[in-house]
């Protein structure tokens, strides 16, 4: 009797097992939906959390944060982490030495090798795609921003009129100098000696080992050989220039990926899907999910769909729609997770329109349009500032899942400003301010503009729409039309300065201030530099030498007093629309195993080494 309970037992067991294991949707593949696009998967290219979620589980960094810390650093590519206490830093805090993991292949079976450390920095630094992430290697290696900075530094040229129409050299002479910039400014930052990379700072920079870390794509290491077999930059002093800041699609690496992470690109469909499959080659522990495809789905209701039937375990959700997920069956949500980012409605001072403009309408201030110059009026940039309620949009539209914010630097970082939520919002104000502006001819004409947001982002589309309600409130001759467009195209149109306002976010790319405030407020930056040469005239006499100061300066009370009167000048001066710093949440089906939030690694995509699906 006995025995017929135990093999009873065992039966049920077994079928109910099958019957759970069953229940599991594409046990062997872990699935994503979100809600953009890649705009391209060369790790120096992109610089966006949609294209880095590929090259982060593709490519791999130096060093790595562990677990769920953003201070304490682990070895990765490199087998240990300087310090000045083991000697990999020198005693001047400028010297750093990265000994190189040994028997590590990438994709196609190369094998990892200290040149290909210096071969992937310099490039880099060489690359330097306008708006991109070179910016983070050339600051601390060479004291410099962009290269193109260096070369007019050094030669008394600005770099864009050393070429013809045709892009070829306007003068023999400029060569000499550009092979000069590369020998004297980038070849001697990233040296090789036997099995360690050396890489020497122009001065001490106080948050350089915070940037190394895995997670940040724009760290990634590259096989040298298998980039210039691809057509990339072929190691040279006297070509450098012609790989230098290319478009996305000119770029040889935009749709090729070759790392030594866990897992390996088999197809890009841009718009559609991404699937990866797993490197069997890996170094280390290899992950447990044979592949992971990360679909694009703009629409929340798509979205929502393939997370309740289970055809995805990952999906994108706006705060304002988490009620419709929390407590379904079989979801699980994590939500007011810490997150290093801040929204951000921008005003370009100085809008291209030649060649014309659509976003301007008549390019006048007739009611039909507005000038290039309507944002460089200190009194429009005010209005706008008040017709913004971040009350609402935190409370009422994302359900407290955000906190109001003050500058760049958000919360915990050093420096941080706290700011209570509905700060600016006034509309009796907005109506003194607008009245103000362009003498008084801008109460009286109107204006028409089109504000530019990324296509699913249901948030920044309720903040447009509140500011167009708004303005028609105080004058119905106030018109702004909002416009979604794809991720990628926002990213680049955005640059080429022709929308006259429009919303993007920033994530941390390490947990530092400089790396809020610089990108977005230097006229150097990734966003200040898209804001207009009026901008950029104030702001290289009120916030570029703080901006300066603050990366170089250790006294932690002098840099957070610093930032803390970057942030109130930024906020004063109305240059940018704070909007808030929203708290994360995370959802996913039930039988998604091994996540855990990092502030840093997981605001900059999903990393899907350590995830795996079970029904226990």
């Amino acid at each position: 009797m006995k025995t017929k309970t135990v093999l009873l037992f065992c039966l049920l067991f077994v079928v109910w097992s099958a019957v759970a294991t069953a229940e599991v949707k594409n046990p062997d593949t872990l699935i994503e939906a979100l809600a953009l696009n890649q705009e391209s998967l060369d790790p120096y290219f992109q610089y966006d959390i949609t294209s880095n979620e590929p090259v982060k589980n593709v490519y791999e960094n130096l060093l790595a944060w562990e677990g769920e810390s953003v201070t304490e650093y682990k070895p990765h590519l490199a087998t240990q982490v300087p310090s000045q206490e083991n000697g990999l830093i020198s005693a001047d805090g400028r010297v750093y030495t990265f000994p190189i993991r040994k028997n590590v292949k990438f994709h196609n079976g190369n094998s990892l090798t200290p040149e290909d450390v210096e071969y992937t920095y310099e490039r880099a630094m060489i690359f330097d795609r306008a708006g991109g992430p070179s910016w983070m290697i050339l600051e601390p290696l060479t004291g410099y921003s962009t290269i193109e900075s260096i070369v007019e530094a050094e030669g008394g040229v600005p770099y864009p009129k050393m070429f013809d129409k045709d892009g070829n050299l306007a003068d023999p002479a400029y060569k000499d100098i550009l092979v000069k910039v590369f020998e004297k400014y980038v070849d001697p930052s990233v040296e090789v000696n036997g099995d360690n990379v050396i890489i020497t700072l122009k001065t001490p920079y106080a948050p350089f080992l915070s940037q190394l870390p895995q997670g940040a794509g724009w760290f990634s290491i590259l096989d040298k050989e298998w980039c210039i077999e691809q057509g990339a930059w072929d190691g040279k002093a006297d070509t450098w220039w012609r790989y230098h800041d290319p478009k996305a699609e000119k770029d040889p690496l935009y749709s090729k990926m070759n790392g030594t992470g866990p897992y390996k690109l088999v197809k890009w469909d841009n718009g559609v899907e991404l699937v990866l499959e797993r490197f069997e080659g890996y170094w280390g522990e290899k992950p447990q999910a044979k592949y992971v495809k990360i679909l694009t789905m703009p629409e929340w209701s798509t979205r929502k769909a393939a997370l309740l039937a289970g055809d995805v375990d990952m999906a994108i959700v706006d705060p304002q729609y988490l009620s419709q997920v929390e407590g379904q069956p079989g979801i699980r949500v994590h939500k007011k997770l810490d997150q290093l980012s801040v929204y951000m409605l921008f005003f370009n001072q100085t809008i291209e329109t030649e060649g014309g403009n659509r976003y301007v309408g008549s390019g006048k201030l007739d009611g039909q349009g507005v000038p290039p110059d309507f944002f460089a009026d200190i009194h429009v940039r005010k209005a706008f500032s008040h017709l913004y309620n971040d009350a609402v949009i935190i409370n009422d539209v994302q359900g407290g899942h955000a906190i109001a914010a003050y500058g760049p630097v958000v919360k915990p970082l050093l420096g941080y400003t706290a700011k209570e939520p509905g700060y600016n919002h006034s509309m009796e104000k907005a109506a003194e301010e607008f009245k103000l502006a362009f003498d008084g001819k801008l109460w009286e004409n109107g204006f028409k503009l089109v504000a530019a947001y990324a296509t699913g982002r249901m948030v920044d589309k309720a903040v447009l729409d509140l500011i167009a309600y708004n303005a028609r409130k105080l004058n119905p001759k106030f018109k702004v039309e909002s416009q979604s467009f794809a991720w990628s195209t926002l990213l680049s149109d955005y640059l080429k300065g022709v929308y006259p306002m429009w919303i993007l976010e920033w994530n941390a790319d390490y947990p530092d201030p400089h790396n809020m405030a610089y990108p977005i407020l230097h006229p150097t930056g990734f966003y200040g530099s898209a804001l207009g040469a009026a901008y950029h005239e104030w702001a290289n006499k009120h916030l570029a030498p703080l901006l300066e100061q603050g990366v170089s300066e250790f006294d932690p009370q002098k840099r957070k007093d610093l930032y803390r009167e970057i942030c109130k000048r930024a906020e004063e001066n109305a240059v940018i629309v704070f909007l808030y710093q929203p708290t994360r949440v995370h959802v996913e089906r039930e039988w998604v195993k091994g996540w855990f939030n990092n502030a840093i690694t997981e605001s900059t995509g999903r990393h899907f080494y350590l995830l795996r699906k079970s029904a226990d």
